[in-house]
């Protein structure tokens, strides 16, 4: 069995919900018809799976459109203090929900829910204090 790896620097995208798939089968039959069955089958097995790469992109960008992923920006009003806020908030739900679950003291369930409250109450808060400054 053969093994390929092929390394593609930028991840592209296609949008998929409106290709036109006439004309990206049409692009794939006239790039094939651009070379011969004799001298693709000379060719080494990666400069054949290269050379149908390229074939499906050229097809695929003129029958759809395309994009390229990237890392997406960073939130403006994100900051470390909602960060640990949010982290924090995470932790007290998990140990509200535990105590709920586990113990039949209603005393620390009704304690992990107050806390959980007012760590999402000073949550709300800090990001609508960090939207007034974008």
């Amino acid at each position: 069995m053969i093994h390929f790896r092929i390394v593609i620097k930028k991840r592209r995208s296609w949008s998929m919900g409106n290709v036109n798939w006439e004309m990206f089968k049409s692009e794939l039959e006239r790039e094939d018809s651009m070379t011969s069955p004799e001298s693709f089958a000379r060719l080494p097995g990666r400069e054949q799976l290269e050379s149908l790469h390229g074939w499906i992109c050229i097809a695929m960008d003129k029958a759809t459109k395309r994009f390229v992923r990237g890392k997406s920006k960073r939130a403006a009003w994100w900051t470390e203090q909602v960060k640990d806020l949010k982290g924090r908030i995470a932790k007290a739900r998990k140990k509200w929900q535990l105590t709920r679950k586990l113990e039949r003291n209603l005393d620390g369930n009704e304690r992990c829910r107050f806390e959980y409250q007012g760590l999402l109450r000073h949550y709300k808060k800090a990001i609508k204090e960090t939207w007034r400054y974008c």
